[in-house]
């Protein structure tokens, strides 16, 4: 273990239970906690889990350094931030419009160009579909299913039992 690491280790393990001695001081004397419960659980979990995960990448796995500000949600709040954003006044969506907006959102981070691209959105969501594409492979789809059925007709040799969209083995057959 570094020296810059075991500072600091201790700098964050020595603050947990002053932090928690604030807390009980400030309930004890009937004063408002100047942080909620709920702030201070999530506080003292993510310190914990911190040295314990800086300990573990240094000491076990080898690493030389441990960022610690990559850990954090950031990624993961700002996510369902856009999914709340995009909702308009509705913030608490239910989970067909959830969907939805995630949909919504997957396609238009096909179709943004990268910064600094010659390529415009349209461009890319041309390249990524055109109408022309599905109505074709639709048009193929249904043929497909025809000559499958059909074919199951001409094998059976049993034309009276068959329906639109499947046949009826014959008890005759």
């Amino acid at each position: 273990m570094s020296f810059i690491f075991s500072c600091k280790k201790k700098n964050i393990t020595d603050f947990i239970p002053y932090l928690k001695e604030c807390v009980k001081l400030a309930k004890r004397n009937g004063k408002k906690a100047f942080i909620s419960e709920s702030t201070d659980l999530g506080l003292l979990v993510s310190l914990k889990s911190t040295v314990e995960l800086s300990t573990y990448l240094i000491d076990d796995i080898g690493f030389d350094y441990v960022m610690t500000a990559r850990f954090n949600q950031d990624t993961i709040e700002q996510f369902f931030a856009n999914i709340r954003s995009a909702m308009g006044p509705n913030n608490h969506p239910n989970a067909k419009s959830y969907a939805q907006i995630h949909r919504l959102q997957s396609i238009y981070s096909l179709v943004q160009p990268p910064k600094g691209s010659n390529v415009s959105g349209v461009e890319n969501l041309k390249s990524l579909m055109s109408v022309d594409d599905l109505i074709a492979q639709a048009e193929k789809d249904r043929k497909a299913s025809i000559n499958e059925v059909l074919g199951e007709i001409v094998e059976m040799g049993n034309f009276l039992n068959c329906h639109s969209n499947y046949c009826e083995r014959s008890s005759l057959s």
